[in-house]
């Protein structure tokens, strides 16, 4: 508006004092439409990535240009007509994340060997589970390299299950690199150029890391899977089940399960949503019993019961084809998004009551979280590309699994520690019992005692006495009375409270009462 009223206003005082007024927004104006030309030409020129000699590994995300194809008709013939080669965009500006597409996806790149020897050079696919990739070398050759989870590692270049493509460049030469993605698995490109040293290096570490990983999940499946077999606790059967569809769902992440298997796995998106569906499930189920949410949380209890329910289906994705396939690799992620809503609840409403394996969990869930968000931070390039930061993910989800194992082995160690206490309780109280019992039998025993002995000497003296002319029969029977009373006091009496003595357990600490009975 400052400058139209310029250019139409007769009155020069005017115009300089319009001008002093808004010279800091001319300037900030000016200062736009300067970066918004320099924006334009940057867009407008092409990249060249120029390899240098000392730099052994670069990041190509910055240099690529990308083509949607929304028809996945387009050949490597048409994309390089000129109408097509206009078309690419740098992936700056699209982005390197397409999620869930029907679409395919051309990358190009133009790479300049700036050294003066030839080098031999790896270009790399950072996401294994892709299912198509098509490389063209710009080497004038029509015939492309194919990687991809589709692909038999026998049918591969390069015979590893991170899709990599040979490129070898001549001193000065100037190339041309397109690729192909076409997959129902998300899209995301992550693309590095790595000398052939520096690739085996990579790989050599990355395979060190992955058999750490894997060897340690499997050894705390079998050391867990004994304990449930010895104990019959269920809870132990749940973190078996959640570690091995843990460690197989990631197999088919990374790739390693089509490396295992050299001709390839039959469907492997619909055997991933298979395993995501099962560890969701055993996560609930493990999860349900380490926190005891029936009798915590039921609210939280029946969400997750109706979450549990909903990823049973997904356990037959193996036979789905088509669209079905495709949408349930959405909906199976989506699923397991939302069921950590109410995990959170209980973990975090358990943690603020105290509740100690809450705080546990929260604990082991937070050492996957760390390496999940390194993982992303390296992907997006904020952190640099090592053996480490590469497998951050799965040294995240090893830690977890064996943060889990060792409250599983306290928790053990506590049960165990209430049932030698319980045990040792039930003994002090059976040896209350018996010495009460003794107690009692002494007690009664006395009290019985005493009047029979009177009553004894009463029936001697009675005997014994010359003045009373008792008959010969009623004097037999005051004989025989004081032996008789005598062996009840001595013996009898002892017995016959011994052997009609019946014990009831009463109430939690094993009181007893005593019955007694007996003939005298």
């Amino acid at each position: 508006c400052c400058i139209l009223f310029c250019m139409f206003s007769s009155n020069p005082k005017e115009l300089i004092k319009i001008f002093k007024m808004n010279r800091y927004y001319l300037i900030l104006l000016y200062g736009l439409l300067g970066a918004c030309l320099f924006s334009v030409s940057l867009q407008a020129a092409t990249p060249v990535l120029e390899l240098e000699a000392g730099q052994k590994n670069y990041n190509l995300n910055s240099t690529l240009e990308v083509l949607e194809d929304p028809s996945r008709e387009l050949s490597f013939q048409q994309i390089q007509a000129e109408t097509l080669a206009e078309r690419f965009v740098p992936i700056s500006e699209s982005g390197n994340s397409f999620g869930y597409t029907e679409s395919a996806f051309w990358i190009r790149l133009r790479v300049k060997n700036s050294s003066t020897a030839p080098d031999e050079w790896r270009l790399e696919y950072q996401n294994a589970a892709v299912e198509q990739l098509q490389f063209f070398d710009g080497s004038g050759s029509q015939s492309p390299q194919y990687s991809g989870s589709l692909t038999p590692l026998n049918q591969r270049n390069i015979p590893y299950h991170h899709p990599s493509f040979v490129l070898d460049l001549q001193a000065g030469e100037e190339r041309t690199l397109h690729l192909r993605i076409e997959s129902r698995t998300d899209i995301d490109v992550r693309l590095s150029l790595r000398t052939l040293f520096e690739h085996q290096k990579d790989t050599a570490l990355d395979q060190t890391f992955e058999g750490i990983f894997y060897g340690t999940m499997i050894a705390m499946v079998l050391y867990n899977l004994i304990l449930f077999a010895v104990i019959r606790y269920r809870i132990y059967l749940f973190y078996v089940l959640y570690q091995l569809g843990t460690f197989i769902h990631w197999s088919f992440i990374d790739g390693t399960s089509n490396q295992m298997i050299q001709d390839g796995i039959t469907n492997p998106i619909g055997w991933r949503i298979f395993w995501a569906g099962f560890l969701a499930a055993a996560a609930i189920l493990f999860a349900q019993t380490l926190l005891e949410t029936r009798e915590r949380n039921p609210f939280s209890h029946r969400i997750l019961n109706i979450i549990f329910l909903l990823h049973l289906p997904f356990l037959i994705a193996p036979f789905f084809t088509g669209f079905l396939l495709t949408w349930s690799i959405q909906a199976v992620y989506l699923m397991s998004a939302v069921l950590y809503i109410p995990l959170l609840t209980v973990l975090i409403s358990g943690a603020v009551k105290g509740f100690r394996p809450a705080r546990l969990t929260l604990l082991c869930w937070g050492a996957f979280g760390v390496g999940a968000a390194l993982s992303f931070l390296t992907q997006i390039g904020w952190l640099p590309s090592t053996a480490f930061t590469r497998n951050s993910m799965p040294i995240g989800v090893m830690i977890e699994a064996v943060l889990f194992s060792l409250i599983l082995s306290g928790r053990f160690l506590e049960i165990r520690a209430e049932k030698e206490s319980a045990q040792q309780e039930a003994i002090q109280n059976l040896t209350r019992a018996d010495e009460l019992k003794d107690r009692l039998l002494a007690s009664t025993s006395h009290e019985l005692r005493t009047p029979l002995h009177g009553i004894i000497g009463l029936a001697e003296t009675i005997r014994d006495e010359k003045r009373l002319h008792l008959a010969n029969c009623i004097k037999h029977y005051f004989e025989v009375l004081p032996h008789s009373l005598r062996y009840k006091a001595e013996r009898g009496i002892k017995d016959s409270l011994i052997c009609k003595a019946e014990a009831f357990p009463f109430g939690k600490f094993g009181f007893f009462i005593f019955v007694v009975s007996g003939n005298v």
